[in-house]
């Protein structure tokens, strides 16, 4: 592990460095600590290991990062692994004269084949299954969803992810037409943002966050009356999702009553349940927001909500 790197993503001024320990100021914020005391090690089998002399907060890096950031165990083990990794080691470049221009980076993009024409020309199997998942045409129009006959995405509805500036940064696509693998998600190579949210383009006043596994469960929450939803993507907890979710005042989670919900509900609740209130909306077993009836979960969403202030 970097030590160094991983200080440095916290913000965490060095005073003094021997190769073996680090001196700076405590994290911990209970004391001002003008003369540093905290020690972190930085190598050999203490790494990450750290003490403050002065106050006595200890712990390793996964606690450090905890304390720091306000995040959860899983957020800040991952944090670690990402910001603490060891840089790569490069053979040194070869001097030349050569001018090489900069490299110009490309917008993100939707694969080929993926069509947005307006509702009513849409393909009628196309149509007939968002239609049977209570997608409205209004929906359709105000998220820009679409749908592909060919290429990659071909057979399926493609909801794509842009963030609070309305740029494109990733998607996701959903079978309509039985095949074995029901969801895509971009490829590393594709260039997608990680920590991007479906949803996010609509957030405005940040005070009450619906999260649900998937984007037609989260287009049932705004049926039902949510103002601002989001959408995990099925993927694992990035830590830029998180510090999305984290500028919300409250919470309320809205996954599927099965291993997978409630495995993603506990790892979004111990994540940010420091810094923002957090309330469940349980579906029975078997059904996701998609199937409830819309007045059901309109109140469902209504008691969590209560349940937060």
């Amino acid at each position: 592990m970097d030590v160094r790197a991983l200080l440095a993503s916290l913000s965490i001024e060095v005073a003094e460095d021997d190769g073996r320990e680090i001196l700076a100021r405590c994290p911990s914020g209970v004391h001002a600590d003008k003369n540093p005391s905290w020690i972190i090690h930085s190598g050999g089998s203490k790494e990450g290991i750290h003490v403050c002399r002065s106050c006595g907060y200890s712990g390793d890096a996964i606690d450090l990062v905890r304390r720091v950031l306000d995040v959860g165990f899983v957020v800040a083990r991952d944090w670690v692994l990402e910001h603490g990794k060891e840089p790569e080691r490069k053979p040194p470049a070869k001097v030349t004269l050569e001018l090489i221009p900069p490299k110009v980076g490309k917008d993100f993009a939707l694969p080929p084949g993926a069509e947005f024409p307006k509702v009513w020309r849409w393909a009628a199997p196309a149509r007939a299954y968002a239609t049977s998942r209570g997608i409205t045409s209004e929906q359709i129009e105000r998220w820009g969803i679409g749908y592909a006959i060919e290429g990659r995405l071909r057979g399926r509805l493609v909801f794509p992810i842009r963030d609070d500036v309305d740029r494109l940064r990733s998607w996701v696509a959903r079978s309509f037409c039985g095949q074995p693998i029901r969801y895509l998600t971009p490829k590393k190579e594709d260039g997608a943002d990680p920590s991007a949210v479906f949803g996010e383009e609509r957030w405005r006043e940040r005070r009450v966050v619906v999260v649900c596994e998937g984007a037609i469960n989260a287009l049932a929450a705004e049926r039902a009356g949510a103002a601002e939803v989001a959408a995990l993507g099925g993927s694992r907890l990035e830590p830029g999702v998180v510090a999305k979710l984290s500028r919300f005042r409250g919470m309320i989670i809205l996954t599927d009553s099965d291993l997978a919900g409630e495995k993603a509900r506990g790892e979004l609740a111990g994540a940010v349940g420091r810094s923002v209130r957090v309330a469940n909306a349980r579906l029975d077993p078997g059904t996701d927001a998609a199937k409830e009836d819309p007045a059901v979960l309109r109140s469902m969403l209504a008691e969590a909500e209560a349940d937060l202030w």
